[in-house]
């Protein structure tokens, strides 16, 4: 295929190519095996610069793929191409690969102008279509789809300078698009298979969920083993931005560097363009985020690593790496109207008080260094009067937490995580609160830069909380604070590790230094000297917290996972990120993140247990 075509225009070899009228023709599109048009297990080979608009007219079959490989090919237009340069409306079992895509720098909307545009309606799908190993640039969105798409997968991309998203999508109600939902949405997936996103999402009229994926109203959503970041000031929105999707898992990425202004968190998941369903639940583990600052160019003055608002339910975080953010962690609940129920249009977009609740929070073995605020906190806006019920952080490492005490003004969640900085957070009243236990965690050097070193600040009034096991110290030697407020914000500071007359403080929350391996070098494993957190932790459960599936697999979530020390967390590789996961119930509980092993020269059986590596 060549913009004009040549020859006889029999479209067999490159000398009597087809043209791009030719290929845009419906009728040189069959479905039986035909020498003379685009069947099933076809593969259309596209060489030299085109200026039109790409159409797929055809579909293959499960055992038949038809490919579209732009190896020679690099697509561009001069003006208006409307919803994208690549087009496929209603189609199934496709492969597009190893175009370029550039179109010159594009403004607009994350909706129009982009690379390839999907779309699927309830009476013609669009299906099993795989897009890989492209480079686009300079278009407004790289890859967008709509409507009812199943089953579609994006590999080996290359998305940079965009001025939208590099991904974006899901279920719009435009006249006519038609319901399901997408589903079955895989964003690199594997070792070897994730995509690149440098430089995506530039500052346009504070359209800030531009994102290196932004996706609505989609589910079974595996996001993994891609890389993000920005290089450029006013690049870099957000990473991964998911509104009302459901059944997401979020694993072996490396996010980092957002400088665009008022940029999001680098994964941000929301729930409120839909108040009457709830969304989740979300799988994040295994990543390794870093350099999303809370600043004068941040969304609200903060930028959590991870955040989850609205109506959802079900996170489970464990295993990630997390360093020089503004915070860690931060599930809240939604916005508030000062209104009640459900409603279906208006301000439908954004939640009210409606009685659903944010329930499942399980965050553990992560490792949490250098932020400016709060590690994790559990908050909402004011006036929200629902629940935060069933949430589990335990077994992490805080390292250097609240590194920032200076006041930004308006804090995300209806907090300042600054002034207020701790590793564990509570910010809603205690009746809000039900089921809270924070266990097993390691809380270093709290608030470094300040003589005030808060570990913790609590709600006294909580229902169920416990506060146990926990341990912490501070290398210049002075007091560790708990501190506990009621519902009127009247506080009580509590020396960590001495006894009170609050009932929710400290039981065997100990004291002293942890003896890792390396503090200034970040190297949080545990030694032979750390006997004050060998072993002395308490258990947390056996078997799984639950076992979710995603894309018809099975995923578990066990509660007793660990670091092993051979764990690896890449900063520029995805693929060469090494979980070593080890079981607590094995080895025996202990505090923080990291199990102890006291001697390993390769990945096998140590102390009679078999450790091994996640690929």
């Amino acid at each position: 295929m060549t913009p004009e075509g040549s020859g006889s225009r029999d479209g067999k070899t490159l000398s009597n190519a087809w043209s791009i009228n030719d290929f845009n023709n419906s009728n040189n599109w069959t479905d039986s095996d035909n020498n003379d048009t685009i069947d099933p297990g076809d593969t259309v080979y596209f060489s030299g610069t085109f200026k039109s608009i790409i159409y797929l007219k055809g579909s293959g079959t499960a055992g038949k793929i038809i490919t579209i490989d732009g190896a020679d090919a690099t697509l561009g237009y001069d003006g208006d191409w409307g919803r994208g340069l690549i087009r496929i409306d209603g189609k199934n079992f496709l492969t597009i690969k190893n175009f370029h895509i550039d179109c010159g720098y594009i403004t607009g909307t994350s909706e129009t102008h982009n690379g390839i545009y999907i779309k699927g309606t309830n009476e013609n799908p669009s299906t099993n279509i795989t897009i890989d190993n492209n480079d686009i640039t300079q278009t407004v969105t790289g890859i967008f789809y709509g409507g009812n798409v199943q089953n579609l997968t994006i590999t080996r991309n290359r998305f940079h300078d965009l001025n939208g998203s590099g991904v974006r999508g899901g279920k719009y109600t435009y006249d006519e698009w038609a319901w399901p939902p997408p589903k079955n949405i895989t964003i690199g997936g594997a070792p070897g298979m994730g995509n690149s996103f440098v430089n995506v999402g530039y500052l346009d009229s504070y359209y800030n969920t531009d994102a290196f994926a932004h996706l609505d109203h989609t589910s079974d959503i595996i996001f993994s083993y891609n890389i993000g970041y920005s290089t450029k000031t006013w690049w870099g929105m957000t990473g991964l931005y998911g509104n009302n999707i459901k059944n997401v898992l979020v694993e072996y990425n490396i996010l980092h560097s957002f400088n665009a202004d008022h940029h999001r968190p680098p994964i941000a998941m929301k729930g409120d363009l839909n108040p009457c369903e709830v969304h989740g639940p979300y799988i994040i583990r295994f990543n390794h985020i870093w350099n999303s600052h809370g600043d004068d160019k941040s969304w609200g003055d903060s930028s959590p690593a991870f955040t989850c608002s609205g109506n959802w339910a079900g996170l489970y975080a464990y295993g990630n790496n997390i360093h020089d953010c503004s915070s860690a962690f931060g599930p809240t609940l939604g916005y508030s109207s000062n209104k009640d129920g459900c409603p279906d249009s208006g301000t439908a977009k954004y939640l009210w008080r409606d009685g659903k609740d944010v329930n499942d929070i399980y965050i553990f073995s992560n490792i949490v260094s250098k932020t400016q605020g709060t590690a994790v906190y559990t908050g909402g806006y004011a006036g929200n009067n629902d629940s935060i019920n069933n949430v589990y952080v335990f077994n992490n490492t805080f390292y250097k937490i609240g590194t920032r005490q200076t006041d930004l003004g308006f804090g995300y969640a209806g907090t300042n995580l600054f002034t207020s900085s701790s590793g564990i957070g509570m910010t809603l009243k205690g009746y809000q609160y039900n089921t809270h236990v924070y266990r097993n965690n390691l809380i270093i050097d709290p608030r470094p830069n300040d003589t005030y070193k808060l570990a913790m600040k609590l709600r006294s009034t909580a229902d169920n909380f416990v506060n146990d096991f926990n341990h912490a110290y501070d290398s210049s030697l002075k007091n560790i604070i708990i501190e506990y407020r009621d519902d009127s914000d009247n506080s009580t500071q509590v020396n960590w590790g001495s006894s009170s007359n609050i009932s929710a403080d400290g039981k065997s929350n100990s004291i002293g230094n942890p003896h890792l391996k390396n503090l200034n070098e970040m190297d949080f494993r545990l030694t032979e000297n750390s006997t004050t957190l060998i072993g002395t932790g308490e258990k947390m459960g056996t078997g799984n917290i639950i076992t979710l599936e995603i894309q018809g697999q099975s995923y578990p979530i066990p509660w007793d996972f660990s670091l092993g020390p051979q764990t690896i967390f890449s900063t520029t590789d995805p693929d060469k990120i090494i979980i070593d996961e080890v079981s607590q119930n094995s080895l025996g509980w202990n505090r923080g993140a990291y199990a102890f092993v006291e001697s390993q020269d390769s990945l096998g059986k140590v102390k009679g247990v078999k450790v091994e590596a996640v690929p």
